[in-house]
């Protein structure tokens, strides 16, 4: 073998590539998808490829300057094992908003969309997604950004907070490999 770019997640060193953060949270076994749907918003799609039944919520907030939640809703969902569900946007919210800035009336009331599908019971979040009506990097604010470093047992972790939304997180640290959650 010879290092080169391939076509793995794995480099030639048995190191994870960047892709591989992206593509575990859609090898998911339990997750939540957003899919644009155009004129008719957002489609959410519950998957479960456990051979359980889970009891969950779904929670959809709609935001403005990453902190102004301005539409949204919930609802409570049993997923049956092995299976694929689909709830839209409108049903979440129970009234019409432009949630992907379709119709393009005035300024758009929201710059991003988050949808978390929890464990009924515990509370705990099985998956969540993130829906950018305007991809462009728009104007620059502060998000109000902090870190902390962490012991965590016998390892170190870095905690990253935010007041806002951020869009995009990058760290660089040449000793550190992210862990997939």
């Amino acid at each position: 073998m010879r290092p080169d770019a391939g076509w793995g997640v794995i480099d030639v060193t048995g190191v994870p590539k960047n892709a591989l953060q992206g593509l575990a949270h859609v090898w998911q076994p339990v997750q939540v998808l957003i899919t644009d749907e155009d004129l008719d918003g957002l489609d959410i799609h519950l998957v479960n490829e456990t051979s359980r039944e889970i009891e969950a919520k779904v929670e959809l907030a709609c935001l403005r300057d990453g902190s102004v939640k301005v539409a949204g809703g919930q609802c409570d969902i049993v997923l049956p094992a092995r299976s694929v569900q689909r709830l839209t946007s409108s049903t979440l919210i129970g009234a019409f908003f432009d949630i992907a800035y379709a119709y393009r009336f005035g300024p758009r009331a929201n710059d991003a969309s988050h949808v978390v599908l929890r464990n009924a019971h515990s509370g705990r979040t099985l998956s969540e997604a993130f829906h950018f009506p305007d991809l462009s990097a728009g104007e620059r604010r502060d998000i109000g950004l902090s870190t902390s470093i962490e012991r965590d047992g016998e390892a170190w972790a870095l905690t990253v907070s935010t007041e806002r939304l951020a869009r995009w997180v990058h760290v660089v640290d040449p000793h550190y490999y992210a862990a997939v959650e």
